[in-house]
């Protein structure tokens, strides 16, 4: 089983597999062993709380590949949520550190969930907002404000 979590979790997209097996000296590569593979991935359940995931990235300057999967689950709800159950630097750390793993990792969907979030955030009063933009965070200045929300 701990060979299976290993191989399964893997983030072998786009044949990063094959390019993986090539770079261990394996010049042909069997097909079934790729779709083994494949299949194993896609059965893999990351159960980890991405609120200590995040959490992690916001202490540290690194991340994985299977963090940026978990990540990439994660709608804007799922970050406003987060972000609105996170307080003080750790969140200012958590904001900074997303948006800088979706450029690095030019994941737009990390980015654009993440931009969404704060956009509902800032929308719901003029303290939020003003809150949101002291971390450094730039949004385009066509955000709305109601502060009946």
């Amino acid at each position: 089983m701990h060979c299976h979590r290993n191989f399964s979790h893997r983030n072998f997209r786009g044949g990063h597999l094959r390019e993986e097996l090539e770079l261990w000296g394996k010049e042909e590569v069997d097909e079934e062993l790729l779709e083994a593979f494949e299949d194993l991935r896609n059965k893999y359940v990351d159960n980890r709380d991405p609120k200590k995931v995040l959490m992690e990235l916001a202490e540290t300057n690194g991340w994985n590949p299977e963090d940026v999967e978990l990540l990439e689950r994660l709608s804007s709800d799922d970050f406003q949520k987060i972000f609105e159950e996170t307080h003080g630097d750790q969140l200012s750390r958590m904001i900074k550190r997303l948006l800088s793993l979706g450029r690095h990792e030019k994941d737009t969907k990390i980015e654009t969930s993440v931009t969404e979030a704060l956009r509902k955030i800032v929308s719901k009063s003029p303290l939020r907002k003003r809150r949101v933009l002291s971390y450094g965070v730039t949004l385009d200045e066509t955000v709305d404000v109601n502060p009946k929300s």
